[in-house]
């Protein structure tokens, strides 16, 4: 193991090359991994998005570590998960 060969700077941070499908955009007024981020959940939740209503968000969810969705129902009519 260990750095390749001719490697120089292996502490440099390097950007990701592309933002993934559907990724949410940088915003600075949102922060991540901080105290409050960790170990957050949602549970036994039901949502509903009404019938043109494109644009509806049911879950936007920022979590550093251990977190967990679970036991919810999504009724998406003709929208998309």
């Amino acid at each position: 193991a260990g750095a390749k060969p001719g490697a120089t700077d292996t502490a440099k941070a390097y950007r990701t090359p592309f933002p993934p499908p559907g990724s949410v955009p940088f915003n600075p007024d949102i922060a991540d991994a901080n105290p409050g981020t960790f170990y957050p959940a949602l549970s036994n939740i039901d949502f509903a998005i009404g019938k043109d209503n494109a644009a509806a968000t049911a879950i936007r969810f920022h979590a550093a570590q251990h977190a967990y969705l679970a036991h919810i129902d999504f009724d998406l009519g003709s929208g998309l998960a």
